[in-house]
This record gives structure tokens, sequence and C-alpha cells, in this order.
């Protein structure tokens, strides 16, 4: 009798995360992120905060200083120690990615960052953020693999 309730739980928690991810890039869109509406921005960077603000997405965030002003850039939960090294203060920087207002402010949900000559792959397409282990199985570092959201 246990089994059966377990694989009742099991089936009703799966069915809840199902409804709840994105079946297509179509649904995805509806989300937010399309990268038709994708916009190039160029700066410098002001600060790199690491530590999480409450109603911000998760993960690293650059302030980016641009001829229009200061732009917080999102760039995630999966970006690499070496990644992070090469982001300092006073570096130019290019990103790419749409923007995204969350509770009144103004994000960039980063796709592509470009620092000290490296291009990095923060979220695919469909904006979902890239994970550096999610390389489809090579045995490659960090640092080779772009995709992967390591320098190339």
């Amino acid at each position: 009798m246990q089994k059966t309730h377990r694989f009742a739980l099991c089936a009703v928690l799966m069915s809840a995360v199902a409804c709840w991810l994105p079946a297509s890039a179509a649904e995805t869109q509806l989300m937010g992120y399309s990268a038709a509406r994708e916009t190039n921005f160029t700066g410098t960077i002001d600060q790199l905060v690491a530590g999480h603000i409450a109603g911000s997405p998760a993960g690293l965030h650059l302030l980016v200083n641009g001829p229009n002003g200061v732009i917080d850039a999102s760039l995630g939960s999966y970006v690499s120690a070496e990644v992070q090294h090469a982001i300092v203060k006073g570096a130019a920087v290019q990103l790419s990615g749409v923007t995204r207002s969350i509770d009144g402010t103004q994000y960039l949900l980063t796709r592509t960052l470009t620092v000290a000559g490296h291009s990095i792959n923060i979220r695919n397409e469909h904006g979902f953020l890239i994970h550096p282990r999610a390389n489809n199985g090579a045995k490659t570092r960090l640092g080779t693999n772009a995709s992967a959201g390591g320098l190339q």
C-alpha cells in the first residue's frame, strides 16, 4: 500500500513540474525571453555583485557604465571562477541579452558576455542559463569551451 502512495505522490509531483516548465520555445518567449528582442550593450564594469539581493534574479550581477547610464547585467549562477577572475572593475565589456523589469528594476538577462577579448555564452537562445557541465558529455576544460560558460 505504501508503494502505491509513493507512486501516486511521484506522479503528482512530476505532473506539477511538467505544468510549470515551458513546453516550447513559443511558451518560453511568453515568459519573457525572445532572441529577437535582444539588445547589445557596451561599457565598463563598475561593480561585481556576488551576493543575492531580494527581488533580483539569482546569481552574479555586473553593474556596467555605458553611454546611456548604468545597467544591471544578470549573469546567473553558473559563471566559472575563471570568468569571474576576468571580470574586474574598469574592464571594457560587451553584453547582449534581453532587458526585463522585475519589481520595477531593469535587468539585462545576459546571453553573451565579451570581456578581455573572450566571449562567454551565459544563456541559450531561449534564455535558459547554460550550466558549465552542459557540454553534451564532452570532457573538456572550462577554459576551452565557450558554450560551457568558460573563457574562449
